[in-house]
């Protein structure tokens, strides 16, 4: 069997979560039509980005879409790099940016605000990877 190695799994995840930064930034273009799509796939960038780290560290993880449970296993000098309050407002859409019945369709402004958390969640992880040797 071929296993993939913490450094190139970490950089696979990353790699996805860069993905659905792109996935958001496509369907935010279509003038608010998917506005909950673009909640939900800004959810993945930064659980994916979370995940890439937690793998790159060989930290166990649970199969969880919480941003903020995700994040507390990340050492002290990683997690405080992150805004708890984007990453539960963030965890919200894993659920409510798929299903419209758990809440309203989201706004414009949430769906550019979503964004706006996952990049920058995404942009703090990268940092963080590259900073303890992973090579992007």
């Amino acid at each position: 069997m071929n296993e993939k190695s913490p450094m190139s799994d970490a950089r696979e995840w990353l790699e996805q979560a860069r993905d659905e930064l792109l996935t958001v930034k496509t369907v935010m273009e279509k003038q608010g039509k998917l506005t909950g799509q673009a909640c939900f796939h800004s959810q993945l960038a930064a659980e994916k980005a979370i995940k890439a780290s937690l793998i790159f560290l060989e930290i166990k993880f649970p199969l969880d879409h919480n941003l903020t449970r995700l994040s507390n296993l990340l050492p002290a000098d990683w997690a405080y790099l992150v805004q708890q309050n984007d990453l539960n407002m963030l965890s919200d859409w894993a659920v409510n940016g798929r299903y419209y019945n758990t809440t309203s369709k989201p706004s414009i402004g949430q769906a550019q605000e979503a964004y706006r958390q996952a990049k920058a969640v995404v942009s703090v992880m990268k940092k963080s990877l590259e900073e303890a040797g992973l090579p992007l």
